[in-house]
């Protein structure tokens, strides 16, 4: 599952609050979404799509906060990870859009008058259909519905009834023209030989009792704008600094024996598969890496925080950012869906794994900065900042580490794990030593090359 997660400063009346957002929402969806929900809805295949009842896909939550109050710091993390947790029901949309409205006591404590200060807005959907970029597009595409119903008076007419299909998008199997490849690289075996770190196996049955965490880190701008001059000096990219800093900090707070990190990244495929920015599609590959104990003994042999440190920090972060430029210029040879397309028994290939070891330790998942999310002129909205989040990944790597930042907005990391895998003492320790490291930089100015 995927959800990416917006908050907006916001000034509007609040009473107009749910009418506007279901009238965007419901514009949106019109030409984006019914063929997501005939793609995804069994008994429509084929069928005139009627939908009159957005509204039950959309959540609204109320939250009342002091002036001085903490407390919507941890229920972002809480509705987030709830949101998750949920299952998908048979025969319903894989989406769902959640709004949290944070309310403030007024100046007068007597007055039992509360202010709209603050939105969240979150939108999940299920990964078999979309990618962490098809979140970016949802909300690009829901501000320019916002600015299409700014100047209404009154509420819009509800409910709305849209019975248009469009047609399904393409998969990215029917985009990829090597399922059939057996060149040296698609023929060769799986990355999954030497033994890594990846938590708690996975669970039997994990349906039953599943819980999501998420823990996420701000990183304010100008701390962001430091780290990335320091990369650029150091020739090391922000997502390979990332990698060797998760890697540092997982070495540092993991206690048990640790014989090395296998990490996934994940990387875009839509330029080889002609989906463009605005579409929303699962169209994303990855590659995997390994760092023996060896290289992660290297950095734990120099004081934290010295130069020496630093060095070994950046000679690693270096090595995965050579090591990701080459795998994705070999896509689409070796890539998951050419993989994939040589399981005979998806289903049954997933159900066999259910009790057994994890092969992966980490998830690092970068979408960059954007720009494209824009308020509507005179709105009173400001975008704060993107949060990108994932379900804890039943059989996947052991945490997941997701990235996005808006232009001249902060980096946010959004840490996502399933309760029971990894130790939240553990991914504290984590959390903590990545925003100590790259809120004062940690990289030296003397790294030149």
């Amino acid at each position: 599952m995927d959800a990416d997660h917006h908050y907006f400063q916001a000034f509007w009346d609040e009473t107009m609050l749910p009418d506007m957002l279901w009238d965007s929402t419901a514009q949106l969806f019109k030409p984006r979404f019914n063929n997501i929900l005939a793609y995804c809805t069994a008994s429509l295949m084929n069928q005139k799509l009627g939908f009159h009842c957005i509204d039950k896909f959309i959540k609204l939550i109320d939250k009342t906060f002091s002036k001085s109050s903490t407390a919507k710091i941890s229920t972002r993390p809480a509705v987030l990870g709830e949101g998750h947790a949920e299952l998908w029901p048979e025969n319903k949309p894989a989406w769902k859009v959640v709004v949290l409205k944070h309310m403030r006591d007024s100046n007068d404590p007597g007055s039992g008058q509360l202010s709209l200060t603050r939105l969240d807005i979150a939108f999940f959907i299920h990964h078999a259909i979309a990618d962490g970029l098809s979140g970016i597009a949802f909300h690009a595409s829901f501000m320019d519905s916002l600015k299409s119903i700014s100047g209404l008076q009154g509420s819009p007419s509800w409910p709305m009834a849209f019975n248009e299909i469009r047609a399904v998008p393409a998969a990215i199997e029917e985009r990829v023209d090597c399922l059939s490849c057996d060149c040296t690289i698609c023929s060769s075996p799986g990355a999954c030989g030497r033994k890594a770190w990846a938590g708690a196996p996975i669970s039997p049955a994990p349906t039953l009792d599943f819980k999501s965490l998420v823990h996420i880190v701000t990183i304010p701008p100008e701390d962001l704008s430091n780290v990335l001059k320091k990369c650029k000096k150091s020739k090391a990219t922000l997502t390979g600094l990332l990698h060797s800093l998760i890697c540092t900090a997982l070495w540092h707070g993991i206690k048990e024996d640790v014989p090395g990190f296998r990490s996934v990244t994940p990387f875009s495929v839509r330029r080889h598969t002609g989906a463009s920015e605005r579409d929303i599609v699962n169209h994303v590959s990855f590659l995997t890496s390994y760092v023996s104990r060896t290289e992660l003994e290297k950095i734990s042999t120099w004081e934290p925080g010295s130069a020496a440190e630093d060095q070994q920090i950046i000679d690693l972060a270096r090595s995965f950012g050579k090591e990701i430029v080459t795998r994705v210029k070999e896509f689409p040879h070796g890539s998951m869906v050419t993989r994939q397309n040589r399981v005979q028994d998806l289903l049954s290939h997933c159900r066999s794994q259910g009790g057994t070891e994890r092969q992966y330790t980490y998830e690092l998942s970068n979408l960059g900065s954007t720009s494209n999310i824009v308020a509507p002129e005179g709105s009173g909205m400001e975008l704060e900042k993107l949060v990108f989040t994932q379900c804890g990944l039943v059989a996947g790597p052991a945490i997941s580490f997701n990235c996005a930042s808006t232009k001249g907005g902060p980096l946010v990391i959004s840490i996502t794990w399933e309760k029971g895998i990894i130790g939240e003492a553990t991914v504290e320790h984590v959390a903590s030593e990545l925003e100590t490291r790259l809120r004062r930089g940690d990289i030296d100015d003397r790294h030149q090359g």
